[in-house]
């Protein structure tokens, strides 16, 4: 693991003692997503399941006072800058049907974030359409198939 990880988790460990209650979990040791969507995304790109660092928050307050984002609108949010996914209650998201296309959403984030030159509007048109989300808003590649996705997320690699 290299250093600037090691920092991130023992900072996320100390929030946890010392301010919130939230769980810290690794993408691949402590949790395991099998979302066909996921696993086709990863196959395609050529990439392989990495450690992701996911903080579930204890409840919706702390959910909004690690992100800064209501919880009324985000489900989870990844921050790029410490390379961490921060999410609702794993059992919320459950009780609203959402928890494994959220986290997937914010996987699929992640790997853009770190492979990719696309902006955080280009992320979101992407994983509208590989996930089959028909915001409006993020409807810039609708015309694609799935190919063509790919084929553009390709393109656009760092």
């Amino acid at each position: 693991m290299n250093k600037k990880k090691i920092i991130t988790i023992i900072m996320i460990i100390i929030l946890n003692i010392n301010i919130f209650s939230a769980k810290t979990y690794v993408l691949g040791e402590d949790i395991n997503i099998k979302y066909d969507k996921l696993n086709l995304f990863l196959k395609e790109l050529n990439y392989d399941l990495e450690k992701i660092l996911i903080v579930e928050a204890y409840n919706l307050d702390e959910f909004t006072k690690i992100t800064d984002k209501p919880y009324s609108y985000y489900s989870a949010f990844f921050i790029p800058e410490k390379n961490i996914i921060i999410t609702q209650p794993f059992r919320i998201l459950k009780e609203k049907n959402i928890y494994e296309i959220t986290l997937t959403h914010e996987i699929i984030h992640y790997y853009l974030t770190k492979y990719t030159i696309l902006n955080e509007f280009e992320q979101e048109s992407v994983i509208n359409k590989l996930l089959n989300l028909n915001i409006k808003k993020y409807n810039k590649f609708d015309k694609f198939t799935q190919k063509d996705m790919f084929i553009y997320i390709k393109n656009e690699r760092k």
